[in-house]
Parts: C-alpha cells; structure tokens; sequence
C-alpha cells in the first residue's frame, strides 16, 4: 500500500466524487478541516487516509476502512466529515452503540452537516426508532431541493411508523417534481407493492430501469414483480437478460426457476437451483424456490421437505408458514399444524388477504365454519376480490345453510375469472338445488 499512496489517493479522490454526486450530498473533493485546524502536515495526512477510508467503503471493506478513518481522525480530531464516516462504517458494520455517541458529537459540531443527517436517520431507523428518525430527518428532507436520500429515508422512517400512504404520497410528490430520478421511481415502487398497487409498481420500475438501465436492481425487481402477477414470460426474458454471463443471486435465481417452473420446464429449473445452491448454500429463498418447483411438479412430500428446511433457517418466513399451512390444508392431513403456521403467518403479515385466505381454508377444513367465514370475509376484503378467496368463502357460506350468499360469492369470483369452470359448476348446482327446494314448499 505505500508503494502505492500517491496513485490510490487520486483514485479515491474520484471515488468520492462519484459517491457524493450518487448519493446527491455535499463532499466531494477536498474535506473542510475543523474550526481550529491540524497543522498543514496533519491535515495531508488526515486527507490521505480519509480518501483511502472511502475507497475501501466503496470497495466493501468496511473494516478495512473504518482503520483508515480512524487514523484519519487521529491526525484530525473534531472533523465532521471524519467522525461521519467513522459512524457510517460503524453502522454498516452493526456496531450501532460505537456509531451512536460519533454521530452526536459531529450533530453539535456540524448541525447542519446533511451526510451526518442521514447516518443519524440510519442509526435510528437501525435501533427500531423511527419516530426519532423522523423527527431527525423531516426538516431537511422536506425542504426544497433535498437531495433524494434524504427523502429516502424520510420515506422509511413513514413506512416503519405503519404510515405507508404518507410514504407513497412523500415519493409520489417527489417524482413529479424529480421526474429523472430513478433512485425515487423505484422508491415509489417499493411503496406501491406495499400497498399491492402492483401494476403502478411495474410501471415506476420500468421507469427506473429506463433511466439507470445498467442498474441491476432496478431490473431484478421488476423482473421479479413480472413473474410474481403471472406475466411470467416478460418477467423470464427480463431476469434471463439481467444475468447472463453472471451467478444469479439466490433471488434471482429462485425467482427464474419459478418461471421455467410454471412453463413446465422441471429438469431446468431444478438444474438452476442446483448451481445456485452451489454457489450460495441452502438459503431460504432457494429452498422456498425448490420446494415451488418440487410442488409444481406434483411431488408434495418433497416440496413440504423443502419448505421446512427453509422455515427451521428463518423461522418468520410467511412464505415457508403460508405454503405449508395450505398445502396440508387442501390434502386434509396434519390439519392442527396447518393452523398453527396459518395462524404465525397471519400474525406476521395481518394485512394480507392470501395470507388470511389460508386461516379461514385451513379452519373449513377442520370444520370450524363460522371462524372460517369470518376470516374468510376480511380476506376477500383485503384481496380485493381474488377469485380463489371468493370461492372458499362462497364454499364456507354455503355450508353453513347461507346459499344466496355462497352464490353471491362465487358469482363475483367468475366476474373477476369468467373461465372458472369451478365456480361456474358451483353456482349452477346451487341454484337448482335453491329452485328445487322452493318448488317442494307447499
């Protein structure tokens, strides 16, 4: 590293020049000294161990970097930019208790330090405080021409406080103003499929992936959300594109072989999953994947094997407790366990009407008919109005005497899928059953 100080202090110098336009906060070039000021001597010092500081930061050394920082510090007490960074490794780092007292000493020192605004917010948010997070950030994120991290994180710290409308309205006001900003369109995005608004989703994601289209985020999501609403072909050729020529993360690749899963293309899909496992080991979100593919393939023993492998990993997944608990419900076997993890996913994801779909299937089946209508209601409520739901609750209102309204249900499922041949069978052997009975009253 000697040999090489003058060459790798450019470079980091350009480093931080990106960085801090990327990221749209004052910073780049030449950091302030402290009100007093080291000696002329010091300060090349401090400089020089800083800028190696960011390029490690930017390289993903942390630890590396928060050596450097720290050094900087030493030949520079008291420097804004300095301790900041220190914070902001030490946080990224989870080192949350060593990142707090930095961060309030350089709010008094630089108050209106915007960088050391947003790793106060982080801290905050990070600690499970986003009330304080907001309080932190409000004033600068809100004031004309804040730059977008800032609003990022406002936006977050809403989110976390349960108010996801406030969020969506902050970026969607945002955007109008910010209309090339891809980091906001994808924000924004990220708060639509909070609010299952997932066609506006899709077209914030395109957005964002028409403006940073080297972003590979931006293209994972979208190319994930595709496959997720059943356009499963769009959503294939996006991913199959993104990762060519790479190693698919674990989400990207249990997110393909879904897709070729559903063209029917098993051996290729189970192939997939088999080279990411790999290269990644036994991640949640891979076995959640072989387990779909398992499924799909009509081989159920195998898929719940899966399933729980990845739910012993990460016991709050709603995905491994959502798909056990319905498997089990629709086979009729193991119904006690079915509600148990039906129960633990709707405890998680409250909001969720596929979620709640499960509960209120998994109780008809064990006979509990007036709880399964309840639940049943509020998830075609909270679906809006998915078809499937609609039928378990038709099915649950017609075994409990209620026939008008089970057909009521289940017409308003064909209205949403009018080639349902189930519902359609439904409704028909209903209504004759209803004309029949009423011709035999004298």
């Amino acid at each position: 590293m000697k040999h090489r100080s003058t060459a790798t202090a450019a470079r980091a110098a350009l480093v931080i020049l990106v960085a801090a336009c990327a990221l749209g906060l004052p910073g780049a070039g030449a950091i302030p000294s402290a009100a007093s000021g080291p000696r002329p001597g010091l300060a090349a010092q401090a400089y020089l161990h800083y800028s190696l500081g960011r390029l490690m930061e930017v390289e993903g050394l942390l630890s590396e970097a928060l050596v450097q920082y720290r050094r900087a510090g030493s030949f520079d007490p008291g420097h804004c930019e300095i301790i900041t960074a220190t914070a902001r490794v030490q946080l990224a780092l989870g080192r949350l208790e060593d990142a707090r007292p930095r961060i309030e000493e350089v709010r008094d020192l630089c108050p209106t330090n915007l960088e050391a605004v947003a790793v106060h917010t982080e801290l905050l948010l990070a600690a499970g405080e986003p009330e304080e997070a907001d309080a932190a950030v409000r004033e600068h994120a809100t004031a004309p021409g804040a730059p977008s991290l800032l609003v990022a994180l406002l936006g977050q710290a809403l989110v976390e406080q349960g108010r996801t409308d406030d969020a969506g309205e902050l970026y969607r006001e945002r955007s109008m103003v910010d209309s090339l900003s891809p980091r906001i369109a994808f924000l924004y995005a990220s708060v639509l499929l909070l609010q299952e608004r997932t066609e506006e989703a899709v077209i914030e994601l395109k957005r964002a992936r028409r403006l940073e289209p080297d972003n590979r985020a931006f293209g994972s999501v979208l190319a994930r959300l595709l496959i997720d609403l059943g356009r499963t072909e769009e959503g294939v050729a996006e991913l199959t594109e993104l990762v060519a020529g790479t190693t698919p993360t674990p989400t990207e690749a249990a997110a393909l072989a879904k897709g070729y899963s559903s063209f029917g293309a098993t051996d290729r899909a189970l192939g997939l999953l088999d080279r990411a496992i790999t290269a990644h080991g036994r991640t949640p979100e891979l076995l959640g994947a072989l387990g779909s593919v398992r499924y799909d393939a009509g081989e159920l023993d195998l898929a719940l094997e899966a399933y729980e492998e990845a739910l012993a990993i990460r016991p709050a997944s709603v995905e491994a407790l959502n798909f056990i608990a319905y498997a089990l419900a629709e086979e009729g076997r193991d119904l006690d366990r079915a509600l148990d993890y039906a129960e633990r996913a709707v405890e998680l994801r409250p909001g969720n009407g596929f979620v709640r779909d499960t509960l209120g299937w998994t109780l008809f089946r064990l006979g509990r008919l007036e709880d399964a209508r309840r639940e049943l209601t509020l998830a075609a409520d909270q679906s809006g109005d998915d078809a499937v739901v609609l039928e378990h609750l038709g099915d649950a209102l017609y075994a409990l005497g209620r026939t008008n309204e089970a057909i009521a249900a289940w017409a308003r499922g064909l209205a949403v899928e009018p080639d349902s041949a189930t519902l359609r069978e439904r409704i028909e052997k209903a209504s004759k059953l209803e004309e029949e009975a009423a011709e035999e009253e004298p």
